[in-house]
């Protein structure tokens, strides 16, 4: 029998191949795999309370990662969490930028992660989430995917682009950049909608395609400015982002002997098993990094929290 009044481990993992596209890649049902094992072995996470979405079928896992179900298994945990419990969101396939331009301001790329229907998850939309958790909740977004620096939006970085050298050899194995460019993405809206076609800017074409119940808060500006959204400045909050890479750089997907998977989540398994009593959200991060590094993977890990949540115990 769950007592409902014991604080909690919550999770929901995401692992999207994009299986029969273009965009295709091998490794990131693995990570998921491997990281369901991880936060079960490793940081007590009962697998009741761990929902899996993946694009190919692996045993637990519930539906298709699309936007609107990604949203809602997310949405879901932070409405049901309760003081104590510790929410983890762990994303494996693409990212993208989305090209924001304001009058008279200069062009800004904003971050966004890629579900298997292309209906993009914006840092606005992990900002509303992270807004609406309750007291004493922590919730730690780690995604392996590219650009995925800065993925909550306004949260504080700690450790960011400047401390690992740009331009180690590239490691020797086949690697694949876990990246689609966003006019891809908005071409391909362009051409299968009507109203998207007609549309005047993006937000209109993505408006046009998804519809405002499901399309992110990037593209609705009238729900992110009825949230608050537009101009918030957070303040203590209790969003943790680890991120494969900075806000502009490449997370790679890896074949080695055959097998595919994210180079950052291996290191993060890998750090998280090195056999440390706890380790720290900044220790995790700095490990995996010094892990990349010897492998000779040009990509930075970074890490975005409060002052307080630096040296606390990852999902601990």
């Amino acid at each position: 029998m769950i007592n409902e009044l014991v604080p909690k481990k919550k999770a929901v993992l995401v692992g999207c191949n994009y299986p029969k596209t273009p965009y295709n890649l091998k490794g990131c049902i693995h990570d998921v795999e491997n990281i369901r094992r991880l936060i079960m072995k490793r940081f007590n996470f009962d697998r009741h309370f761990i929902k899996v979405l993946t694009d190919n079928y692996i045993p637990g896992s519930c539906a298709m990662p699309t936007g609107i179900k990604i949203k809602a298994a997310l949405y879901e945990m932070v409405k049901t969490a309760r003081p104590g419990d510790v929410l983890f969101f762990y994303f494996s396939g693409h990212g993208t930028a989305v090209p924001v331009l304001k009058p008279g301001q200069p062009l800004r790329l904003d971050e966004a992660i890629v579900p298997c229907d292309f209906n993009l998850i914006t840092d606005v939309d992990f900002r509303d989430l992270v807004n609406q958790l309750p007291e004493k909740v922590n919730f730690t977004i780690l995604s392996d995917s590219c650009h995925s620096g800065g993925l909550i939006d306004k949260e504080k970085e700690q450790i960011g682009p400047n401390t690992l050298r740009k331009g180690e050899k590239s490691p020797e194995c086949i690697t694949r950049g876990k990246s689609i460019e966003f006019h891809v993405i908005h071409d391909i809206i362009d051409l299968v909608s009507d109203a998207a076609h007609q549309a005047t800017n993006i937000a209109e074409q993505f408006l046009g395609f998804f519809g405002r119940d499901i399309v992110s808060l990037k593209f609705n500006h009238e729900a992110a400015k009825q949230k608050g959204l537009l101009g918030f400045q957070p303040h203590g909050d209790k969003g943790i982002l680890v991120s494969g890479c900075e806000a502009y750089e490449t997370s790679f997907d890896v074949v080695l002997d055959g097998k595919s998977y994210g180079a950052f989540t291996d290191a993060v398994v890998k750090v998280s098993m090195g056999g440390y009593v706890k380790i720290s959200n900044k220790d995790l991060v700095t490990k995996a990094r010094d892990i990349l590094k010897q492998n000779g993977f040009d990509q930075t890990p970074c890490l975005y929290c409060s002052n307080a949540d630096l040296d606390a115990d990852f999902l601990g």
